[in-house]
């Protein structure tokens, strides 16, 4: 009985994870496309570092682009392993870039949640993608 019980949990845990970051990922995706977050003053450091990655007119839409998709995949429960390992990078730096050029209380709640998040879904699945580290 107990054993049931905590198998009932621990699948309601990863769903709650899943979809809580396939929500994050969403959102955050179609933000990008229409501009329904207002976006915060980045700090003068960051200016440069962002003006390079807008200079690739390519890069900004096929990031929200990612995002939306991995956002949806995590959503339906298709394709998680593959959503994880596309948005790695992702979570990386927005990681790093809070990091280095905006490490104020409030734009570090949410990277924090982002990488609690994955950690643990990726966690999840980690003996699913130990292929890839072989």
């Amino acid at each position: 009985m107990n054993v049931k019980v905590f198998k009932i949990l621990n699948d309601v845990k990863e769903n709650a994870t899943r979809y809580s970051l396939g929500l994050v990922f969403l959102l955050f995706g179609l933000s990008g496309f229409l501009n329904f977050f207002s976006t915060p003053t980045p700090p003068q450091e960051a200016h440069a570092f962002l003006g390079g990655l807008a200079a690739a007119p390519y890069f900004f839409p096929l990031l929200k682009g990612l995002e939306v998709l991995c956002g949806l995949g995590l959503l339906l429960g298709r394709h998680v392993k593959l959503a994880l390992v596309v948005l790695a990078p992702v979570v990386v730096n927005v990681v790093l870039f809070h990091l280095f050029f905006d490490l104020s209380v409030n734009s570090v709640i949410v990277p924090s949640i982002v990488v609690l998040l994955y950690t643990q879904l990726l966690w999840k699945h980690k003996e699913d993608l130990k292929v890839l580290v072989d």
